[in-house]
């Protein structure tokens, strides 16, 4: 049988199974056998590729290997802290086999007895040799069992208390979160009441301004038709108004004429002296009349006096 897989790992081709226990001479022959030619392991015990081995199946894909493998990861965590805690009498292989070379496992450790079969030629045949590791290992795997069965509970309290002191500590910041949100609110909606006063008032003051600018309006639109009413009457006012200033011309002209022949005819009938005189004796005569009758005036108690004594 050629594993061609196996060439890779410089043990060469063929695999060998294990002959059967209760044949005691076939061991005893061929370990008494003569030996074979000397011949490098890589290429002494190597088949040609032309035997094509019988179909033994591919292994699983890696993408669904993975799947199951992160559900086993806690427990394998688990499992390798109480390993570490355990001390150095659970060591491990430190060269495990690769994930496709699931053969190889196999033919090498038996897991009914534990024994290490070596890769050996058709000539040649070594007695088995028991692997000292195996109970170790059971050991280690027996001891890792039983501890991980009654270490979850404890790995889950405190797994537990962990996220329970987390998860408060997230709670009380969401908390405190909604509470300053909740103030914010609160806040936000006082302003709002603000402003929807100011924006009723500002509009109240809109509809105030619009109605006294549409009186306004109004009014100006009648003062714009009572202007141009006047301003029509004026122009016929003017046009039937005659020229006063040409009139005033001519009245100022006729009161000068007026004036200019009466002084000539004063002038004409009596002289400056004459007039003069005439002036003086007027008033003299009227001085003379007032002394007259303030003389009367005096005298007129005495003499009323006189008739009532005489009587």
């Amino acid at each position: 049988m050629v594993d061609v897989r196996r060439l890779y790992h410089g043990a060469g081709g063929k695999v060998h199974s294990r002959p059967p226990a209760h044949d005691p001479l076939s061991t005893k022959e061929h370990c008494c056998s003569s030996p074979a030619p000397a011949t490098p392991a890589s290429c002494g015990s190597t088949l040609p590729f032309e035997d094509v081995p019988a179909d033994r199946g591919s292994p699983p894909p890696y993408d669904e290997c993975s799947s199951k493998g992160q559900s086993l990861k806690a427990g394998l965590d688990a499992a390798a802290i109480v390993a570490e805690s355990l001390g150095p009498d659970c060591d491990r292989d430190p060269d495990p086999p690769e994930y496709g070379d699931t053969e190889r496992r196999k033919n090498v450790l038996e897991p009914s007895q534990g024994v290490f079969f070596p890769l050996r030629n058709t000539d040649t045949h070594v007695q088995p040799i028991k692997r000292k590791r195996a109970p170790t290992a059971a050991v280690c795997t027996a001891a890792t069992s039983t501890l991980d069965a009654a270490r979850p509970d404890k790995l889950q309290r405190s797994l537990f208390a962990g996220l329970d002191s987390r998860l408060v500590h997230v709670l009380e910041q969401q908390q405190q979160q909604i509470h300053t949100l909740q103030q914010m609110f609160k806040e936000s909606q006082k302003r709002n009441e603000k402003l929807e006063a100011r924006c009723d008032e500002l509009e109240r003051k809109c509809g105030e301004l619009e109605d006294g600018q549409s009186g306004n309006v109004e009014t100006v639109e009648n003062l714009d038709i009572a202007v141009d009413e006047l301003q029509a009457r004026c122009d016929a006012l003017e046009k039937q108004m005659p020229d006063v200033c040409d009139e005033m011309e001519d009245l100022k002209e006729k009161w000068l004429k007026e004036c200019r022949e009466e002084f000539e005819e004063n002038e004409r009938g009596e002289s400056i002296e004459d007039s003069m005189a005439n002036q003086i004796r007027e008033g003299v005569e009227t001085e003379l009349n007032q002394i007259r009758r303030r003389v009367l005036r005096a005298l007129e108690p005495t003499h009323v006096n006189e008739e009532v004594k005489t009587k």
